[in-house]
């Protein structure tokens, strides 16, 4: 799969002076940097003074693991670690567990229509507050499971939910009823000619979802991003992939020391 046009100028821009300011400033920590760029973005944001820059949340308060994400997506860029990959108006994106809509808000700066997938109520209601000027969002407040139905989601102190099984500690924390939705559901939302991005970081449950989405991985050939939360899921998703769906594993990002939960790229 390849995405060879570049992206639009000011986006170019954008992203160049990102990268040098968080290169000079990052003995000064990117949570406390970020912060000082959301509140100087803030007020030019609120008065209609800067209509399509990359920050990031309008409300009063961001939470500390909303930072970490911010890090993520926009510094330390764990989600942008293939060369050739240059995201377009032909790129159709589907962000499976967009907790706010950063990810999704990156990629709309560059055209693509997204499909965004979040089952805790908070969150979908900050995510399209971030992205619904856009106009080029689908919101589905879901979870992204290997069937449609309903799945039961813990909700944490966080910004994070975990779906439950019998494994699943349910202390300090909050059992929620949502609805679920497959991949293999959202083939009739993709146009001819698209091409399509899958992130998926929906805290330990990729496995059961990438299950449910076979017969669309295998028609519209996505490019993957997915997140894993353990050894024994990262090797269970690399024989489900590379094995029985011909795909290639072409990087990883380690996300947590030791590399227990990383970001893990594939494609054909």
């Amino acid at each position: 799969m390849q995405f060879n046009k570049k992206p639009i100028t000011s986006v170019r821009i954008r992203d160049f002076i990102i990268r040098k300011m968080s290169f000079y400033w990052s003995f000064f920590n990117y949570s406390k940097f970020s912060m000082l760029l959301y509140l100087i973005q803030y007020p030019l944001r609120k008065f209609g003074l800067l209509k399509n820059g990359i920050l990031f949340v309008e409300k009063r308060f961001i939470r500390c693991p909303e930072i970490c994400i911010l890090d993520e997506i926009f510094f330390r860029n764990v989600y942008c670690r293939l060369k050739d990959f240059e995201p377009d108006e032909r790129t159709l994106v589907i962000d499976a567990g967009a907790n706010v809509g950063f990810f999704s808000l990156k990629h709309l700066t560059y055209g693509c229509d997204i499909i965004v997938i979040e089952p805790e109520s908070e969150n979908f209601k900050l995510l399209t507050y971030n992205l619904k000027s856009y106009g080029k969002a689908r919101f589905l407040e879901k979870a992204l499971m290997k069937e449609n139905g309903k799945a039961r989601i813990l909700l944490s102190n966080s910004v994070t939910h975990t779906v439950v099984d019998s494994s699943t500690s349910r202390s300090a924390q909050n059992e929620a009823e949502v609805d679920a939705i497959s991949l293999d559901s959202l083939g009739d939302l993709i146009s001819k000619g698209q091409r399509v991005l899958l992130k998926i970081d929906i805290e330990g449950a990729e496995l059961d979802a990438l299950r449910g989405g076979l017969s669309f991985i295998k028609k519209h050939n996505p490019l993957l991003m997915v997140e894993t939360h353990s050894l024994e899921i990262e090797k269970s998703v690399d024989k489900l992939l590379v094995k029985e769906c011909g795909y290639k594993r072409v990087n990883s990002v380690d996300m947590t020391e030791g590399g227990l939960v990383k970001v893990i790229y594939y494609y054909k």
